[in-house]
């Protein structure tokens, strides 16, 4: 893995710089440049094993809140053995309070307004995140691709009504950044992804 990498709050003018550890390797490391105000936000938008093996350290380290769609939260706390095995994890840590994240709630988190959509089907408490003109949808949406449905929960049909029915209703402008690959937008997505192009 080579992760090694600095990640910055967009609004950061003095800030606390915190190193952790890569969700994939403890070899490699990465690190938060985060206001010395902000003690809440919100880190996971699913249970995929990578994404949330580290959310309690990070919790730990920073103060943080760690938010997580209920269904995904049942998830977490019953990962499989062999699941996580497969992942390169050795031992899922959780949290000791996971607050919820539901469909239409709306976070104030420094002095961001943070609306919430729940867009299952990479896992089926998938949650995206609209800012302003923006959608952090995790993996739901890609350029020209989508998110995997063959992990545990994983649900093709639910992945295309949320990608129909909470992504491609936004304006057409709307700027996508998923979780893995490079930003894309609401209407070129409509017209060229070849997984939703039936839409």
């Amino acid at each position: 893995c080579s992760c090694n990498r600095r990640a910055s709050w967009p609004a950061c003018s003095r800030a606390r710089v915190t190193t952790m550890r890569c969700p994939k390797s403890d070899r490699c490391s990465y690190q938060l440049s985060l206001p010395r105000s902000l003690t809440t936000f919100p880190i996971t938008a699913m249970a995929g094993g990578p994404t949330c093996s580290r959310a309690a350290a990070l919790a730990n380290e920073t103060g943080a809140d760690v938010y997580l769609h209920e269904y995904d939260a049942v998830m977490v706390k019953s990962m499989p053995a062999g699941f996580l095995s497969m992942l390169g994890i050795d031992k899922m840590d959780v949290p000791d309070e996971l607050k919820p994240l539901e469909d239409g709630q709306v976070l104030d988190i420094a002095g961001m307004s943070i609306k919430v959509l729940h867009t299952p089907g990479h896992s089926p408490g998938s949650v995206s995140f609209v800012i302003d003109d923006a959608v952090f949808d995790g993996d739901l949406v890609f350029r020209s691709s989508i998110g995997r449905t063959d992990f545990p929960g994983g649900d093709f049909d639910a992945l295309a009504s949320s990608a129909r029915e909470k992504i491609f209703t936004l304006p057409p402008e709307t700027k996508i950044f998923p979780g893995h690959m490079g930003p894309t937008d609401v209407a070129w997505e409509k017209k060229t992804n070849p997984f939703l192009a039936d839409l």
